[in-house]
């Protein structure tokens, strides 16, 4: 709670409580994190991504990312939520914060989360392993928000069912 509060102040990056609008539930989260990925290549293996500046060795040549994930109640899954949630974030990242692209590391075998990022716009570009505090796994998808023939100006086609808040917000309304 304190590295996403931390973020929310220092990088505009954190993610938000996904709430159900006809009732309110609280169903998932999403949102943008710091992540730094070796810049280049190693002689052997895959690039090492780590989540937070933080994580991320001192001796290694870094390019600091801004990744987009998300986590749902799996009683919820194929439902258009977590479609609906990374379309809003990619535009807040696009139309905001002005990036030209954030990326997501999605691990090979998670089909659900891979087609929702390919629903919002995702194109695979390669592999990194991220480096979790618990081992490595991981592979990265880069997700752009600006490409050819996708208008700036252009809104996600959102069905409104889901509300964004802050884990700021969500806190101070159950106090």
């Amino acid at each position: 709670m304190r590295y996403t509060l931390a973020s929310y102040e220092r990088l505009a990056l954190g993610y938000l409580a996904v709430l159900r609008k006809d009732d309110g539930a609280l169903i998932g989260r999403c949102g943008l994190m710091d992540m730094v990925v070796e810049s280049v290549e190693p002689e052997q293996g895959m690039r090492r991504g780590w989540f937070g500046r933080e994580e991320a060795p001192d001796d290694v040549e870094l390019t600091f990312e801004c990744g987009l994930g998300y986590t749902f109640d799996s009683a919820v899954w194929g439902r258009g939520y977590a479609t609906e949630a990374a379309c809003c974030v990619r535009d807040y990242a696009r139309d905001v914060l002005g990036l030209s692209y954030v990326v997501s590391a999605i691990l090979p075998q998670n089909a659900r989360s891979r087609r929702v990022a390919a629903r919002s716009g995702a194109r695979a570009e390669g592999q990194m392993n991220v480096v979790a505090s618990r081992g490595i796994a991981g592979c990265g998808i880069s997700r752009p928000v600006a490409r050819p023939g996708f208008s700036r100006h252009r809104r996600s086609r959102s069905k409104q069912e889901i509300a964004l808040k802050s884990v700021r917000e969500r806190a101070q309304r159950t106090d």
